[in-house]
């Protein structure tokens, strides 16, 4: 029998092939399936911080998408954010990712959030024409990345371009007493 169902402890395993193939897809460096396995148990119909439906054709999980609850100040509400969507290439172009959007935002809408929102790489012309075949629109918003891990390596990458130049090196030292000391990027301040 064909059909969406929540992803629970009872199924969990038949998912992570194709987490692991969305992963794949979208070319995820270190891939770890236990850290999958523990990542997605904690999503469940019953749990607040969202759920994770799979599709059934022919007695195996073909498709699945993730639904996380976030909130959004500029409309002051919550919002269902549909983090995940993937069909197996051999289960394309059925309707099974129209049926999996629309059993999305339903959950999100019973869980109270106001609208079903998501992003897609530009490159996915086929996925926007479905998106746009249900009525959704595409926002002007850009969406960035940030962690405290890039920011050290940019600043730190910054840093050295700066300081190896005699500009920097003068800069700093008529603003802070600052004093390069050889070419490794050491900066010793003084008062």
């Amino acid at each position: 029998m064909a059909g969406i169902e929540p992803i629970s402890e009872q199924n969990l395993e038949d998912v992570l092939p194709l987490i692991r193939r969305y992963q794949e897809f979208y070319r995820v460096a270190d891939i770890e399936e236990n850290r999958n396995r523990s990542f997605f148990s904690q999503f469940g119909k019953q749990s607040e911080k969202g759920c994770l439906f799979g599709y059934r054709a022919e007695g195996k999980l073909v498709a699945f998408a993730t639904v996380y609850f976030s909130f959004s100040s500029t409309i002051a509400a919550k919002v269902a954010i549909m983090n995940d969507l993937y069909t197996e290439p051999t289960h394309r172009q059925q309707g099974i990712g129209r049926l999996l959007i629309e059993h999305c935002e339903a959950f999100g809408r019973k869980k109270g959030a106001v609208r079903l929102q998501w992003v897609t790489a530009r490159d996915k012309e086929k996925a926007q024409s479905l998106y746009r075949s249900l009525g959704a629109r595409q926002s002007s918003w850009e969406h960035f990345l940030y962690t405290a891990t890039m920011a050290i390596a940019l600043g730190a990458a910054f840093a050295r371009r700066y300081f190896q130049s005699a500009k920097g090196i003068r800069r700093l030292n008529k603003t802070a007493g600052a004093t390069m000391m050889g070419t490794g990027g050491c900066l010793a301040l003084h008062n």
